[in-house]
């Protein structure tokens, strides 16, 4: 270990466990997602690239967040690839406890364009399961539209066209991004607040938070 690899000493191994299924699904999703830690005190806040955007601002990005405690961890705001992590993941011991922090870090257009500070605004609240349909029928469509083989460029076309489309104030992106990290209850049901700030989006449900660029 390098004086550049600071540790993070979580609570729990819970908490450590927790942190790292948030990584992997957000790596099953976007093998390239981008992951920002940032401690303040002895709260982590841990936000995982699902849908990355695009341009320098990021337009249509969504990012999954979840924060958790540590008995012991520097002030830190780094930005690392998913895959960084995950390699540490994989060579844990049960009850793991402390994660070294990766010394190299990476770039994210999403993470520099984030107002963490807010401030912000109630601004109206969506329905949990149109969210969650968003998302099963989205990755249908998707499926459907780009047959196996097809290029990247189809690909990434067919995936703005569907995680762009309206749900309430919101857009499928969100659902998608709360699908793929499990922050839905089994049958969802109910309505998740939404805040804005800016040209960005918070929706709070009932695992996660998503944080999402939106027109």
């Amino acid at each position: 270990m390098t004086p550049s690899s600071p540790l993070l000493a979580f609570a729990d191994p819970q908490g450590y466990a927790d942190v790292a299924t948030l990584v992997q699904r957000a790596r099953i999703a976007d093998p390239d997602a981008a992951v920002r830690l940032v401690v303040r005190g002895n709260r982590l806040g841990v936000f995982v690239g699902v849908l990355p955007g695009s341009g320098l601002f990021a337009q249509g990005a969504a990012v999954g967040h979840r924060a958790c405690l540590l008995d012991a961890g520097p002030e830190l705001d780094v930005v690392v690839a998913a895959s960084s992590l995950t390699d540490r993941f994989a060579r844990a011991r049960t009850a793991e406890r402390v994660l070294p922090v990766p010394p190299a870090h990476t770039h994210a257009p999403w993470a520099g364009q984030m107002p963490l500070g807010g401030p912000w605004v109630l601004s109206s609240s969506v329905d949990l399961g149109l969210l969650h349909e968003a998302a099963t029928q989205g990755i249908a469509q998707i499926a459907a539209a780009v047959p196996s083989g097809v290029g990247s460029a189809a690909v990434e076309a067919a995936r703005d066209r569907v995680w762009s489309a309206p749900v309430g104030d919101v857009t499928a992106a969100v659902g998608f991004t709360a699908y793929a990290l499990g922050f839905f209850a089994p049958d969802p049901e109910g309505e998740a607040q939404t805040w804005r700030c800016g040209r960005w989006v918070r929706v709070r449900l009932p695992h996660g938070q998503v944080l999402a660029r939106v027109a």
